[in-house]
């Protein structure tokens, strides 16, 4: 199975995927994540085409101004080049070409999961990448970029919502979907469980 690979340059965004995947409670997904930290200096090499080339979707993080160094630089055209659905989450993004295959809406989630922060959110991001861009796409072999469900916690409060064409694609592949259970905890926010039907 293709996995996400999530790269940044940020130690704060590394050490909150890494505790959320490696989390007991989401455990059933660990391993569809690949967590990279890089800097500046890091050389583009056939080690990386490879490990694009093996997933489902690529998600960069990073502290600067666009694709402002060469390794940026040769990973976007490359993913642009070879159509692999990837999102460049860059503090200031500058004209820079940084998504391909990926819907304004997901990505709007995307940089809400982490400018709200918090283990739970990175938990939270963890199970609504692998059912937008893994279990589901799979499944269904989709080509559109999302059918996941997102849940975002903020000072408390929670944001419920579907992404687009979440209904129509249940309605249409209720045969193929996991069973979503969801479950709220008050006061320590809301676990997706997922179980096969």
């Amino acid at each position: 199975m293709k996995k996400i690979v999530f790269v940044t340059n940020m130690e704060p965004h590394k050490v909150g995927m890494l505790e959320a995947v490696n989390s007991a409670d989401i455990a059933e997904i660990t391993n569809l994540f690949e967590v990279i930290q890089v800097n500046d200096s890091e050389l583009w090499t056939d080690r990386w085409q490879k490990l694009i080339n093996d997933s489902a979707f690529v998600l960069f993080t990073w502290m600067g101004t666009g694709l402002s160094c060469d390794f940026l630089k040769k990973a976007s055209a490359y993913m642009q080049q070879q159509k692999i659905t990837h999102l460049f989450n860059i503090m200031d993004p500058g004209d820079d070409l940084l998504e391909y295959g990926i819907e304004a809406d997901c990505k709007e989630s995307i940089q809400q999961y982490f400018a709200c922060g918090g283990l739970q959110n990175y938990k939270n991001l963890c199970l609504w990448l692998s059912a937008c861009f893994v279990v589901l796409r799979s499944n269904m072999n989709s080509h559109s970029s999302c059918h996941g469900t997102e849940f975002i916690i903020r000072n408390q409060k929670i944001s419920l919502r579907l992404c687009q064409n979440t209904k129509s694609s249940i309605i249409q592949q209720i045969n193929l979907l996991l069973v979503l259970f969801f479950h709220v905890k008050i006061g320590c926010g809301i676990n997706l469980l997922m179980k096969k039907p």
